[in-house]
């Protein structure tokens, strides 16, 4: 689950790349709770780039946009999280 969650982080990297912010913000909520969900906090030195690019993602969507997109990544079962992150949008 550990790795799941890194890997999900990554692939809001590449969707921020690739334009895509509100998938993005789904991708992270999903990492976020499959981390609150195995009591994983992310790493201290991980901690100042998650902030900047979660702050990144509210900036580019709006706040409720991202609350929408972020809550609809954490509802989504790690099954569908990664599906969302390997289907194409």
């Amino acid at each position: 689950s550990r790795l799941i969650s890194r890997i999900l982080e990554g692939m809001a990297e590449l969707a921020v790349v690739e334009g895509m912010p509100a998938r993005a913000a789904v991708l992270r909520g999903a990492a976020a709770a499959l981390r609150d969900a195995i009591g994983l906090p992310v790493p201290p030195c991980d901690r100042d780039d998650f902030d900047r690019a979660v702050a990144a993602l509210r900036e580019a969507l709006g706040e409720a946009a991202f609350a929408a997109e972020w809550e609809r990544g954490r509802g989504l079962s790690t099954a569908q999280a990664i599906e969302c992150a390997l289907l194409p949008n």
